[in-house]
């Protein structure tokens, strides 16, 4: 089980961004947005195909309000079915694309290819 720095749950909104993008959350990411938005694993550190790794430093806020919100960050992407869910450093984003698990550079498009699904992710933080 993964430990997280904080709590901060979110009762309302998945359904409504999931309904204006016209994408389906995976439900153990909604999971864990509606329990902890916002916040971060206490193992961040995802390794990279490359040998080296990236760290969270947070969760994207799923919530309508607020400053670098979903929606907000979501007009910085060129894909249209992705679900960015998890900062990192220099304008990358953990997101959700297809079936797999992916690091997205703004301006830059997919880094690299981490996982299949968030269950695997959370396996592979340390």
């Amino acid at each position: 089980m993964t430990e997280w720095v904080g709590y901060i749950p979110l009762r309302t909104g998945l359904d409504e961004f999931e309904n204006e993008y016209n994408i389906m959350i995976p439900s153990n990411l909604k999971e864990i947005i509606q329990k902890y938005n916002k916040v971060c694993p206490k193992k961040n550190r995802i390794p990279l195909s490359n040998g080296n790794f990236t760290e969270i430093y947070r969760l994207v806020s799923f919530s309508k309000t607020g400053n670098n919100n979903v929606y907000s960050i979501m007009k910085l992407f060129e894909e249209k079915n992705i679900i960015p869910f998890a900062m990192t450093e220099n304008n990358k984003y953990v997101c959700v694309l297809g079936n797999k698990i992916v690091l997205y550079k703004i301006g830059k498009g997919v880094e690299f290819e981490i996982c299949s699904n968030v269950t695997e992710l959370l396996q592979l933080l340390y």
